[in-house]
């Protein structure tokens, strides 16, 4: 059975998505959860909590949406009940939550979804879309880390932490040495743009994880409008991807990231040139003003 419902309207309440929770209870045969409750600012975390108990009544979810993007009521005692819901459900195959814009979700509700991550033992695919909320911060990130690490099936996942101020090197270094421990991780996606506490440190910690990790094909990073990236970070990097050796399609994008120079730029031209697979190259340094000719014609030879 597959469920999918697209509300986006103002006028729905706790009450209402209360009353739709029940009917998740009495689906016990219910395979595929598609909800879109983006931009209901109405409602809060009585009626994401009892959303979270129905799936919870719903052993056979393999498939599972839900989008809460700008549901400004939502914090963590709504993402909590989801996180304990998903965890009892022992099918779960791919996962996507969309979180954006809700200021009230901080390191709590980010916990319990690694703790369901943990107990997801064949989950293959996720997308965890928490951008700009603002109250998330490293140790969040670190225990969604925790439970990336025991889920042993991801062969796809997607973060897409953009404006996260709190986050930091801490982060990405958990989040490297946490998928590093996926043995069948084929597409990683990160997104970390404006975050402005993730610096070299960081980047550092996703070269090794590269080298490391034979079955990645595909890698897309948006540090976009990170300050304290530059040389060093990309160096490290460059490095990594040069050691990967099945590595397909890589995305790069550090556009207004500062501190980058020809060093780095002729760095990453080196290590791709390694990367004798490659079919997709995209790259921004968009506003990147220590990138000169030197840099482009070192990359270009690389390539």
């Amino acid at each position: 059975q597959c469920s999918g419902v697209t509300f986006s309207c103002k006028k729905i309440e706790d009450a209402g998505v209360q009353v739709l929770a029940q009917g998740l209870v009495q689906a016990s045969k219910l395979s595929i959860v598609v909800l879109d409750f983006s931009c209901c600012t109405q409602v809060g975390d009585a009626g994401v909590e009892a959303l979270g108990s129905g799936l919870g009544h719903a052993p056979s979810l393999s498939s599972v949406v839900l989008d809460f993007s700008c549901c400004e009521r939502i914090g963590d005692a709504a993402v909590q009940a989801v996180g304990q819901g998903l965890g009892q459900a022992p099918n779960l195959s791919s996962l996507v939550l969309r979180f954006s814009h809700c200021q009230g979700i901080g390191d709590a509700g980010i916990q319990a979804v690694g703790q369901a991550l943990g107990q997801a033992s064949i989950l293959s695919s996720v997308v965890l879309d928490v951008v700009s909320c603002m109250q998330i911060g490293d140790a969040g990130i670190q225990a969604l880390a925790h439970g990336l690490a025991q889920a042993p099936s991801l062969i796809t996942v997607e973060l897409i932490a953009v404006s996260c101020e709190r986050l930091g090197d801490t982060s990405m270094q958990a989040v490297c040495q946490a998928l590093g421990q996926a043995p069948n991780l084929s597409s990683l996606i990160l997104k970390s743009a404006c975050c402005e506490r993730i610096g070299d440190a960081g980047l550092q910690g996703l070269g090794p994880f590269f080298a490391q990790t034979p079955t990645l094909k595909s890698i897309e990073l948006d540090f976009a409008f990170c300050p304290r990236i530059g040389d060093a970070g990309l160096q490290a990097l460059a490095q990594g991807l040069g050691n990967a050796p099945n590595l397909s399609s890589v995305q790069l994008d550090f556009s207004s990231c500062e501190r980058i120079g020809d060093a780095g730029v002729e760095a990453l031209g080196q290590g791709l040139g390694d990367a004798n697979g490659l079919r997709l190259v995209v790259m921004s340094f968009d506003g990147c003003e220590l990138v000169g000719d030197a840099g482009m014609q070192a990359l270009a030879q690389g390539l």
